[in-house]
Parts: C-alpha cells; sequence; structure tokens
C-alpha cells in the first residue's frame, strides 16, 4: 500500500533535482579533495553504495538529457504538494545535488545535499502540520522526523538529508536512532576515507557503485559517459559478463533484474539515473 502523502514528498524532492537551475550550495563540512562531498556521511561498514553525480553529469555530458528525467519534471509540475512553494529553492534542498544511495544489513537509505537547515526545517514543521508525519525529533548531531504510519525517517545535518527505510518492521525508537547516530556521527573515517573512491574521483567518473560482497579487486565500480560509447568502466574489465553483473547490482537498488548489455551511453545515463529515482518509489510503500 503506498502512502500517497510521501509519494508526494519523494517525487516532489527528487523532481526539484532535475528541474532547478540556481547552483548547488557547496557542502564543505569536512575537508576532503573529492569531486563530492556528499559521501562523508556514508559509515564505512556499508554493503552496498551508489553516488550518482548528477551536476558532473549536467556539466560533462553533451548528449540527450535522460527521458526518465523528463517524467519526473512533469509529474513534479503535476503535483499539488509544493503549491505553497514560490520558488524552487523555499524548502532548502540543494539543487543539483548528487544523489546517494546506501545500505547495511538493517535499513536502506538515500542522501541529498541541503543548502539550508533553517529552510528544511520549516519544510518538515509544514509536513507535520498538514498530518504527513509526526513532529520534529531534535538530536544533539541531528533532527529527524518519521512518515505516519511507515518506516520511513528523514533525517537531516551537516547539510545533507538521509531518507532511511528500515527493513523489519516496529522497530523500537533506539535501534532508530542508533542508525541515524552512525550516519550523523562526524567522524572522518567512513567509506569517503577509502583511496579506491578517491582514485574514482580523480578520475572524473560519474557514477560509482560499490557491493562489498565483490571480489576485492571489484569493490569499487565506476562508469564514465564521455570516454566511449557505450560507457567507460573503471575497476572492471569491458566483458559483457561484468557489464551485465554491474547493471543487475545497479537495477537490484529499485528491485529490478532485467538489464539490457547493449545499452549504449544514453540508455545507460538514462537506466542509472530512473534506478536511482525508482529507489524513492519503494520507499513510498509501507
Amino acid at each position: 500500500m503506498v502512502d500517497k502523502g510521501f509519494r508526494r514528498i519523494a517525487i516532489g524532492m527528487s523532481a526539484i533535482v532535475a528541474l532547478t537551475s540556481i547552483s548547488v550550495g557547496v557542502y564543505l563540512y569536512f575537508n576532503f579533495k573529492s569531486r563530492s562531498s556528499l559521501p562523508v556521511i556514508v559509515p564505512a561498514n556499508v554493503s552496498k553504495f551508489a553516488q550518482f553525480q548528477t551536476r558532473k553529469i549536467r556539466d560533462n555530458y553533451k548528449g540527450k538529457s535522460p527521458a526518465f528525467l523528463d517524467s519526473i519534471t512533469t509529474w513534479f509540475a503535476k503535483s499539488p504538494y509544493f503549491d505553497f512553494c514560490t520558488e524552487a529553492a523555499q524548502p532548502g534542498i540543494a539543487l543539483y545535488s548528487d544523489l546517494i544511495y546506501f545500505e547495511n544489513p538493517d535499513a536502506q537509505f538515500l542522501a541529498l545535499s541541503l543548502t539550508s537547515e533553517s529552510r528544511f526545517s520549516s519544510f518538515l514543521d509544514s509536513l507535520a502540520k498538514r498530518g504527513f508525519t509526526h513532529n520534529q525529533i531534535r538530536k544533539e548531531k541531528y533532527n529527524y522526523i518519521q512518515i505516519r504510519d511507515t518506516s520511513i525517517y528523514i533525517a537531516y545535518k551537516f547539510k545533507a538529508v538521509v531518507f532511511m527505510k528500515i527493513k523489519s518492521t516496529n522497530a523500537p525508537v533506539e535501534k532508530v536512532e542508533a542508525l541515524l547516530a552512525e550516519v550523523f556521527s562526524g567522524k572522518t573515517d567512513g567509506l569517503i576515507a577509502n583511496k579506491e573512491l578517491q582514485n574514482l574521483y580523480n578520475n572524473n567518473a560519474h557514477f560509482i557503485f560499490y557491493n562489498a560482497q565483490n571480489p576485492p579487486k571489484q569493490k569499487f565500480i565506476g562508469a564514465n559517459f564521455l570516454q566511449s560509447d557505450p560507457f567507460a568502466l573503471e575497476n572492471v574489465t569491458t566483458s559483457p559478463e561484468n557489464k551485465k553483473q554491474m547493471l543487475q547490482e545497479v537495477a537490484s537498488i529499485s528491485g529490478k533484474t532485467e538489464v539490457n548489455v547493449n545499452m549504449n551511453a544514453p540508455e545507460t545515463l538514462n537506466f542509472l539515473f530512473e534506478n536511482a529515482f525508482g529507489f524513492l518509489k519503494t520507499i513510498s510503500k509501507k
């Protein structure tokens, strides 16, 4: 059963990322040299990680924009959820934000950047007043809310907002807060410190995927959409079998199983974004 209120939230938020043309507020909470610093919130012990460098792709990629982004824009334009907003930046969500997906045995997470924590806090308060969520809970290192009648939570701090879906139902509040505390710990020794990940940033990867279960030399996979057609990969050979494995792992983010290893660069780019935003649909289910 789909929570219609949260569906409006999730789709509306993802559409803002795709829709507007205002510059992103730079997230500098930690001093790293990576192309994107949003991943600093990702713990080192995650089982899966995917990063979609949205703005970098838009700046570098000269082909046709992914069709899936256009469909999201159309959906957003028809949604009544943001009717009270007078400008796209009003909720405080960073425009052209990267999308970060990660998971552990207990939960799945999707993260976006914020330009203004105070604006986003006001935005969440408005959701509570409209009955979509419970009231905000304010902790020392993060704040969060729960979507009513779901195991879905929205937390924010350090200019990052995280959607968290608990895999088990009726998780005690202590478990919820322990998971969020790990994400918003403020430590600098998470996944971002991994040299393989930093190398992919240095090699201008547009998309990065990590699976802790992959062979040691293939835990991190990067894709760049400028070097070749269909696309160039780092840390994985160009054999159809390995390409299919990567695409299947990406598809698993949104619950898909079928992939086409012969997709060209525009089709692959659309496939990646479709699965990133597709996860927002999966977390709208109770």
